[in-house]
């Protein structure tokens, strides 16, 4: 039964296999996929980038990646592919620009003639990444690192993003310092007076589990009995959220379900928003507008996510119940956070995603776009750990990292996601400062007589070695993009898979590669 279990984990699946036939085809030239939140909404950066598109370079072609009933609005409809159908398949792996704000699910292969650009999606207030976990984040790492260029807002966003998802120094791309994208439709006031936006964080850590807590659906109907009848507040949960709640079935009075219209522009016509820990407050700080936090678990979230910033030195009024959340709705509010603006927005404008967009397809330069290199120009060392086991090769490759001269070269450690069990996680906090980690994420990518042929050799039987070089080939690409280490070591010896990329990995040009067993 193990042993059935074990091959449905590694085999690809049928819409996976697609995707690797799709590789194949040419490349459609001035062709555009945008995808969002994993398609689960169509709004923010991937919606302004969009429309500036469709506006302004007509000669491309453009498609939009959503789920099955997501919202979408008209005018975009015909420019709809659902996410994971043939066609979503047939997009990902031939369109010659590819654009997301999060990551592509761990099949994404990005080919050399593709370009891959990731716009994160805000300014971090809650850890990410290695803050607050070892293993669990390898895919988002992947993404970054297979990305042509990561654009942020600011400099806190970049330092945070490379450094918490292990992509700084080792990869060879390049951060772009930009204005926001969807924050360009912040630079419009269409306001209705006491109108509120509520917008909460999701608090949970298993999106296969999501709920709503009690404790959110009582401030709602407290919410809702305190606010007058000129009031009106709009509640947008997260994603993962959204459709937990009828709103229909409690009968609001006051609260009203976050309307079909896309997030930015419908905050042009909001006075004031309530958020707890979303990035949503460095946002909304272009309108000079009151922003309101409603942190009414802030000690329990912070044991349980942790923050870069603490809630007591950001420049918003904080409560922490109804009752005081209505009355500072209520107060007037005078804006006196210009620097906060100069840290967190200080290139956003009414033009940003059409100068982003300028930038990527025309190569414009901007004032406002600031272009680094990610990579330190050091060689990368690839070392692949295995379990990282209690025995005496774990012992010597960590004292090898004591006596060697960290600082000559980029030494990144590697395994697959989920590998190391939890007890042993310890010895990855405890690594020396100027070790590296790169997880390995994701299914190796196989075609059918690929899987035959390495099952045959893994099992000492006559196979196809050109077929098994072409899948390690592309699949070390998928796994380890832009690294290009210079060396590969295979530290413990044991698992032949990884044996086998050492007389593969040679067909890259200017690799040395070592094989390190220890016994």
């Amino acid at each position: 039964m193990k042993l059935i279990e074990k091959i449905k984990k590694n085999v690809m699946t049928p819409n996976e296999l697609r995707y690797l036939k799709f590789r194949n085809l040419p490349i459609k030239k001035k062709t555009i996929l945008l995808e969002g939140s994993h398609g689960r909404e169509f709004s923010g950066h991937i919606f302004a980038l969009t429309k500036n598109i469709l506006q302004f370079y007509p000669e491309y072609t453009v498609k939009i990646v959503t789920r099955k009933n997501v919202y979408l609005p008209a005018e975009f409809e015909t420019f709809n592919v659902e996410h994971l159908s043939k066609e979503y398949f047939e997009y990902l792996a031939t369109a010659e620009i590819l654009i997301n704000d999060t990551s592509f699910w761990s099949f994404f292969n990005k080919r050399v003639e593709q370009q891959y650009y990731i716009f994160w999606h805000g300014t971090p207030l809650k850890f990410l990444g290695k803050s607050t976990q070892i293993q669990g984040y390898g895919n988002i790492q992947r993404n970054l690192a297979s990305a042509d260029k990561v654009f942020v807002s600011n400099e806190f966003t970049k330092k945070v993003l490379i450094s918490d998802f292990g992509i700084e120094n080792i990869v060879k791309n390049e951060i772009v310092i930009a204005p926001s994208p969807r924050n360009s439709y912040l630079f419009e006031n269409r306001v209705v007076p006491k109108r509120y936006l509520y917008m909460p964080t999701w608090r949970g850590k298993n999106t296969n589990n999501v709920t709503i807590s009690d404790k959110l659906i009582n401030n709602l109907k407290r919410l809702d009995d305190l606010l007058l009848d000129n009031e009106e507040m709009f509640v947008k949960l997260h994603p993962y959220e959204e459709n937990l709640i009828n709103f229909d079935s409690y009968k609001f009075k006051h609260l009203k379900k976050f309307p079909k219209e896309e997030t930015y522009t419908f905050m042009q016509t909001v006075e004031k928003i309530i958020t707890d820990y979303s990035s949503i407050m460095f946002d909304f700080l272009v309108t000079k507008r009151e922003v309101l936090l409603f942190t009414f678990d802030e000690e329990e979230y912070q044991a349980e996510r942790g923050m870069y910033l603490k809630i007591k030195d950001l420049p918003f009024k904080k409560v922490t119940d109804p009752e005081s959340l209505i009355l500072a709705l209520r107060q007037n509010y005078i804006f006196r956070n210009d620097e906060f603006i100069k840290t967190y927005c200080n290139s956003d404008n009414e033009n940003g995603a059409l100068q982003v967009i300028d930038f990527l397809l025309s190569e414009k330069n901007s004032s406002n776009i600031i272009v680094q290199n990610n990579w330190n120009g050091k060689e990368n060392v690839l070392i692949y750990a295995y379990q990282l086991a209690e025995n005496g090769i774990t012992a010597s490759l960590l004292n090898y990292f004591e006596t060697v001269d960290l600082t000559k070269r980029n030494y990144i450690l590697t395994w697959q996601e989920g590998m190391i069990p939890e007890k042993l996680e310890y010895k990855i906090k405890n690594l020396p400062k100027g070790i590296f980690t790169f997880i390995s994420a994701g299914k190796v990518q196989s075609t059918i007589s690929e899987s035959f042929a390495t099952l045959s050799y893994m099992n000492e039987k006559p196979a196809s070695k050109k077929l098994i070089e072409e899948m390690y080939l592309r699949d070390f690409k998928r796994q380890y993009p832009n690294l290009a280490p210079t060396y590969f070591i295979h530290y413990p010896g044991y698992d032949r898979s990884y044996a086998s990329w050492m007389w593969i990995l040679k067909k890259l040009e200017s690799r040395q590669l070592f094989l390190c067993i220890q016994t």
